[in-house]
């Protein structure tokens, strides 16, 4: 089919309006020319004036001072952030290393089990893979007469420490209260102590692989112990097995063991 066809779209122009003339500026007069001259003579001989009477060699020292005292607060500034930087590294260095010394002190405990005289037992666990020389420190009592044919008694105490000996990697140990009472006795019979009535037990001193000396009380809190003076059998394992209570003792094996 034809039909009749689409009329093109129509350009519409749109004509803008005229630009204003433009317009050129007058020349000055001579007068005005004049007057601008000498302002700018009087200006420019203000400065100059200025500048001359300016103390320029004080001026320069005050600058530089300035200068200076601005540079050394930058390097005091620049020190202390490097003094900041190398405290916290050198904390975290401690934190890092005496996490590292108590990781074997972390693995040996102890507690106590039972009720009364008969029933009480003094239990060590080791759970690190180095055998451990340890002592037990507490209090021993003596009950004594006042007179023979007097019932009053009077109770003499005294610190003491017992080395119960090495403890083998992996293991738990009870001690009896009997077994501690007979070996916190002392040989000497003018002693005070030529038998004990009681031992009461407060904690542990033992020495890991490195030598380092650790406390452990019964509360199981652990802490160094670099001021107690432990004797040399501590450093003779051999010396430290014969004749010391966890001879008569039967450890028992602990699983799992920690790696340390």
């Amino acid at each position: 089919m034809s039909g009749p066809r689409p009329r093109p779209p129509r350009l519409r122009v749109r004509q803008l309006p005229p630009r204003p003339p433009v317009r050129r500026r007058q020349p000055l007069s001579q007068q005005e020319t004049s007057r601008r001259w000498r302002w700018g003579t009087v200006a420019i001989g203000n400065v100059r004036r200025w500048y001359q009477q300016i103390d320029w060699l004080r001026h320069t020292a005050v600058i530089a001072a300035l200068v200076a005292a601005a540079g050394l607060a930058v390097s005091a500034w620049g020190t202390l952030k490097s003094a900041q930087v190398a405290d916290d590294q050198l904390a975290q260095s401690r934190e890092e290393q005496e996490k590292g010394d108590r990781a074997q002190a972390s693995a040996v405990t102890v507690w106590l089990e039972g009720f009364g005289e008969e029933d009480e037992a003094l239990i060590l666990a080791n759970r690190s893979l180095h055998p451990v020389p340890v002592e037990v420190y507490g209090m021993r009592i003596h009950y004594k007469r006042t007179t023979p044919h007097d019932d009053t008694v009077e109770s003499i105490s005294q610190g003491h420490e017992i080395v119960l000996g090495v403890l083998p990697p992996c293991s738990r140990v009870t001690f009896t209260h009997d077994l501690l009472m007979r070996n916190s006795a002392d040989e000497d019979p003018e002693s005070p102590f030529p038998r004990v009535d009681d031992f009461d037990p407060d904690g542990i001193v033992f020495m890991d692989a490195t030598g380092q000396k650790w406390r452990r009380g019964l509360s199981g809190k652990l802490s160094r112990a670099s001021d107690i003076q432990l004797p040399l059998a501590f450093y003779d394992f051999d010396e430290l097995d014969v004749g010391t209570p966890i001879r008569e003792t039967k450890p028992a094996k602990l699983t799992p063991c920690s790696v340390q």
